[in-house]
């Protein structure tokens, strides 16, 4: 049905494959996501969200069947794999096996790295991740701020003044291919970039994805405090 709703949308160009997790799907699913979006002519690529390359590798070591269909498409239709390595200790030889196998098959990987309390909260720590990324061609796609989950953002949450400070020092650190990440919030009203600091209590920020096409790349600032993580629905704050 999803399949047959995407030949149907013209304006609908590109499928992301989530979950979830898109790879621990059966290889006969997978398969027919390949066989029926490759034929879409609109489509100009498909992307799949995973972590099993960090947590998981032996999913894609393990099956030769899940890479050769990954190879098999990919010269059809452009095809990406969106993972998320959040520290350097998760670039272990198996992971790095695992995204290669899937880049020699003709599947870049890109990374999508979640900004966390006690985990990665420094700017060494994220130079490092992102250094190794690029060192092994992953491409930082984007860094996230925590979302204010239940259950997670008492724990992982950072402040935004803080996260902004920190991200301006990883990107100090860094060549362009290794910080050309945005930092951004996946927010109700759309996928908000973090520009950075105007001054101490002042952030300005970019509606970098939105519902309605007049609000894509507007700007606007926003006052916050220290303890402000996220802003509110109405973008206030």
């Amino acid at each position: 049905k999803a399949i047959k709703y995407i030949e149907e949308h013209p304006e609908v160009d590109n499928v992301l494959i989530s979950g979830g997790d898109a790879l621990l799907n059966t290889n006969k699913v997978i398969g027919r996501y390949l066989s029926g979006l490759s034929k879409i002519s609109h489509l100009k690529f498909i992307r799949f969200g995973t972590r099993t390359p960090v947590v998981f590798p032996q999913r894609i070591n393990g099956d030769s069947e899940l890479v050769e269909l990954y190879k098999k498409y990919s010269k059809i239709k452009a095809i990406y794999l969106v993972t998320q390595f959040n520290h350097p200790r998760e670039l272990t030889e198996e992971a790095i096996a695992a995204t290669d196998k899937m880049r020699h098959a003709g599947v870049p990987v890109l990374n999508q790295t979640v900004l966390l309390k006690g985990v990665n909260d420094n700017p060494d720590t994220l130079a490092t991740l992102f250094n190794g990324l690029a060192s092994n061609g992953i491409s930082p796609y984007y860094l996230f701020q925590c979302r204010p989950v239940k259950g997670v953002k008492d724990l992982f949450a950072v402040p935004l003044l803080k996260s902004c400070s920190i991200t301006d020092k990883t990107k100090a650190k860094l060549s362009g291919v290794a910080k050309r990440f945005k930092f951004a919030m996946s927010h109700v009203k759309g996928k908000i970039e973090i520009i950075g600091k105007i001054d101490k209590t002042r952030l300005i920020f970019k509606q970098h994805q939105a519902k309605s096409k007049s609000d894509i790349n507007n700007l606007f600032a926003v006052d916050v405090d220290k303890d402000t993580y996220w802003l509110s629905d109405d973008l206030t704050g």
